[in-house]
């Protein structure tokens, strides 16, 4: 069939092309909003820097410069594979980043 073929068959179906998608669609939609999702993860950490010698100041910019690295590694591609392979999964590290999506890291107050 030359493609005027498919014009007309478009033409004279055009409803039932329409209400076919639609229906596929609304399917989507309602698989999506019924089936659980099969993985989810949350992560909490809590840092502690202790020292005699420094001040409150220099400890809490410690602590915002160590927290502001550990997304950096926990995306790193060797944690990502293990995890990976800890899951029995053969996917990849740059396949699981789309559906991770990175923390915004803490707003660092400016006074002093």
């Amino acid at each position: 069939m030359a493609a005027p073929g498919y014009l007309q068959v478009f033409q004279q179906r055009w409803a039932v092309i329409a209400g076919s998608v639609a229906a596929c669609v609304g399917a989507a939609v309602l698989a999506l909003a019924v089936i659980q999702p099969t993985y989810t993860a949350k992560a909490t950490l809590f840092l502690s820097v202790q020292s005699p010698r420094a001040s409150l100041a220099e400890l809490s910019q410690f602590s915002l410069a160590r927290v502001g690295s550990y997304p950096d590694l926990v995306y790193s591609d060797d944690v990502l594979e293990f995890a990976a392979e800890e899951l029995g999964t053969d996917a990849s590290p740059a396949s699981w980043r789309p559906a991770c999506p990175r923390p915004t890291r803490p707003a660092r107050s400016s006074s002093r």
